[in-house]
């Protein structure tokens, strides 16, 4: 059925010279509400909206939650948490999918909760499933397409809720301002994670030990004529779209001797293309960056 497939060609040319032509098909179905793992071990089991329904209006605070990936990334400590507040939580397609490209851990971390029996994580094949699916616009970024794939998302989960107790609620957990916007321009609720465990300070104390910092928590502002004695890092969005237009590539940094400001950064190939190492000189190209983290790079020509 033609209705419920979508095909993308593209091709790609390799540092070779040769042309590659890909095709990704894929095959969208009905995913009902997701699925959670069964309590008997045996793989994951697919939920109804009356289930789901059920499920939240006998949980202790009726809310469902939908989060993004720089909540998946940096507040994994608070999802870990085992609390009523930290129940029917949504993973989505989407999300996984970017989380596992920025941090292999943090997936695996994420992964384990989905896989715990014990917890009510549920996964959402959001870009596979026809209620969800959708295209990506002329000259829309990578990340504004898949903030728009999770308020999407959101938007359908709230959808079937209809009919359900006016207590259940579908919330949208983002520290991304424009996302909290985008989300509730479309009906749903949404809100920062520090703003939401704040609603528990008297029920789960313990979260707000585990929340990790924002980004700008930690900018100080600097005295009159004082310039910052590092360049600031780029946004996710720019990191994203730097590594999928191939003018940033992501390593391993090294330090090449005995001083941290001489490094190199080792750049692993995929398919046809073959890894290289990067010098990088001086503190102010390393910026900040120690021994085993994981980079992007942009290649300058050598002076």
């Amino acid at each position: 059925d033609e209705q419920h497939r979508k095909r993308k060609c593209y091709f790609r040319k390799t540092r070779k010279g040769k042309v590659n032509k890909f095709v990704n098909e894929s095959h969208l179905q009905d995913n009902h509400c997701g699925y959670m793992v069964s309590q008997a071990g045996q793989g994951s089991t697919p939920i109804t909206p009356s289930q789901l329904i059920e499920m939240i209006s006998l949980a202790p605070h009726k809310q469902l939650i939908i989060i993004d990936t720089n909540i998946a990334l940096h507040q994994i400590d608070v999802l870990e948490h085992d609390c009523p507040a930290t129940s029917f939580i949504v993973l989505l397609q989407t999300v996984l999918q970017e989380l596992r490209h920025l941090n292999l851990a943090a997936y695996r971390r994420v992964f384990a909760l989905l896989r715990d029996e014990n917890r009510s994580f549920i996964f959402y094949p959001n870009e596979l499933s026809t209620e969800t699916a959708i295209s990506r616009k002329l000259n829309e970024t990578v990340n504004d397409f898949n903030d728009r794939r999770i308020v999407e998302a959101a938007v359908f989960f709230q959808k079937s809720m209809t009919g359900a107790d006016s207590e259940c609620r579908v919330l949208v957990l983002t520290n991304d301002a424009a996302n909290q916007r985008r989300a509730r321009a479309s009906g749903v609720e949404a809100l920062g994670m520090r703003q939401y465990v704040s609603a528990f300070v008297t029920a789960y104390p313990e979260l707000q030990d585990l929340v990790a910092a924002d980004e700008v928590q930690y900018q100080q502002p600097l005295p009159a004529g004082q310039a910052p004695l590092f360049a600031a890092h780029l946004p996710l969005e720019q990191v994203l779209a730097g590594l999928r237009t191939r003018r940033l590539h992501r390593g391993t940094l090294h330090p090449a001797g005995d001083h941290w400001a001489d490094c190199y950064v080792i750049v692993h190939g995929s398919g046809d293309e073959e890894g290289f190492t990067v010098s990088v000189c001086g503190e102010q190209h390393v910026n900040r960056a120690t021994d085993g983290d994981v980079v992007a790079v942009e290649l300058l020509e050598e002076e």
